[in-house]
């Protein structure tokens, strides 16, 4: 049977090889390995990523809203405006542990509270 579906095999090291075996146990490469690859992909298919969700090589576009981050903190909006890249460092330095939302779809505190075993994990430290 003949599918129609695109696939990719990516390989980066071959564990019989030493200096390769080295490579898979460095969290810090293979996380650049991952990034290297994602990005490719992305480029391949015509996707960017909007800056104003990467802090520091993580994309934060899941939990991070820059308008409704700065509209629901007016302290946030008249520091900042909406300059994405300064709100985005705030949240991740400064919001996170403060229990600040920076996302209509996602509230740490309520996600924490109905997890039981992350509110045993965490307690107060929402950036865990």
């Amino acid at each position: 049977m003949k599918l129609d579906v695109n696939g990719l095999i990516i390989e980066h090291a071959y564990v019989s090889n030493k200096s390769d075996a080295q490579v898979i146990k460095n969290d810090a490469a293979l996380h650049s390995l991952a990034q290297a690859d994602a990005l490719g992909i992305a480029e391949y298919f015509g996707l960017t990523i909007d800056p104003d969700v990467v802090y520091a090589g993580t994309d934060y576009s899941s939990v991070f809203d820059k308008y409704y981050y700065a509209n629901k903190y007016p302290d946030l909006k008249n520091a900042f405006g909406y300059d994405g890249q300064k709100l985005l460092q705030h949240f991740v330095t400064n919001g996170i542990r403060e229990g600040r939302q920076a996302s209509e779809e996602f509230n740490v505190n309520y996600y924490k509270n109905r997890y039981a075993d992350l509110k045993r994990a965490f307690g107060s430290d929402n950036a865990g």
